[in-house]
């Protein structure tokens, strides 16, 4: 296999996109007032793999993670996948299942994550050390080790891994369905922590070329609570003109408690709903104000 990965899907994206539109958006999190270039995204992630690979982050390595929906999630996965390492998330020290962690990258210092002993003391989404990591432009480059090899993008609440080829056929199979462009804004409002969230959605949307826009809520596997998810991710479907949403039948759920007739989804033409476990396109559609979602789950 030839140099599959999250990382060669962004490379690719950034030669196409700056030829096109050097500020093309990549990254946006309103919430957290967050807006990055195809260009800026790939440096900052390049950014924060040098940094890892300081603290001893390799290929084969496994990087721990309690981070919500953010920026720093994205950015986090970009970076093991440019050095060959992998994600794990827990939401306890019981639920980490991965027995060599090298680091962890935590939302705070107080969280359980970083009272766990690892091989390097935590790094704190937000701070000093973190913040210089993103910020570090290099021209230095590295080889991955055996970058031919498919390796695991993440652990995400069990053992068993996401390959890189798992989550890159799961979003060039979305794109396809979606006809995704580079000027479509791909709302993911579902956990980067799951092969739908970083696989169907973020994947395709980065071999797309198109922008993947974070509601920013909190929680590692939930995304926090529904209803405030819900509230969230309408907000930031119409401040940012979304055109694609991704999003579980718990947030549809919630969506009708709000007063959807106040919020402006003109730019919004279609989008999947999670409704079970599995990777297959449904017959089924779901309903948001008048425009008909696509259901994703297992056939039969």
């Amino acid at each position: 296999m030839s140099c599959n990965s999250l990382w060669h899907a962004l490379s690719k994206t950034i030669t196409a996109n700056v030829a096109r539109a050097s500020a093309a958006p990549a990254l946006l999190s309103p919430q957290q007032s967050v807006a990055l270039s195809y260009l800026e995204l790939a440096q900052q992630a390049k950014g924060l793999s040098m940094g890892l690979k300081d603290r001893g982050v390799g290929p084969g390595s496994v990087v721990a993670t309690d981070l919500p929906n953010v920026a720093e999630g994205i950015l986090l996965h970009l970076a093991c996948a440019r050095l060959g390492a992998s994600v794990a998330t827990a939401e306890n020290a019981e639920g980490l299942v991965m027995p060599s962690i090298s680091v962890a990258v935590t939302a705070s210092p107080d969280s359980w994550l970083a009272q766990e002993s690892f091989m390097a003391p935590p790094i704190v989404a937000g701070e000093a050390e973190m913040q210089s990591m993103l910020n570090l432009l290099t021209n230095k480059e590295q080889d991955v080790e055996g970058d031919s090899i498919d390796r695991p993008l993440g652990y995400f609440r069990s053992g068993t891994p996401l390959m890189h080829s798992a989550a890159l056929q799961q979003g060039q199979d979305m794109a396809r369905h979606f006809a995704m462009t580079p000027t479509d804004r791909v709302c993911v409002s579902i956990t980067l922590y799951h092969a739908f969230g970083i696989g169907s959605a973020c994947a395709a949307a980065l071999q797309a070329g198109s922008a993947i826009v974070l509601p920013a809520v909190g929680g590692l596997q939930g995304c926090g609570i529904p209803s405030q998810r819900a509230e969230t991710t309408l907000r930031t479907l119409e401040s940012q003109k979304c055109t694609l949403l991704f999003c579980d039948s718990h947030t549809l759920k919630a969506f009708e408690k709000e007063s959807l007739e106040k919020v402006d989804l003109s730019s919004l033409r279609g989008g999947v709903c999670k409704t079970g476990s599995g990777t297959d396109i449904l017959d089924e559609t779901k309903d948001l104000k008048g425009l008909r979602l696509a259901t994703l789950g297992k056939r039969n």
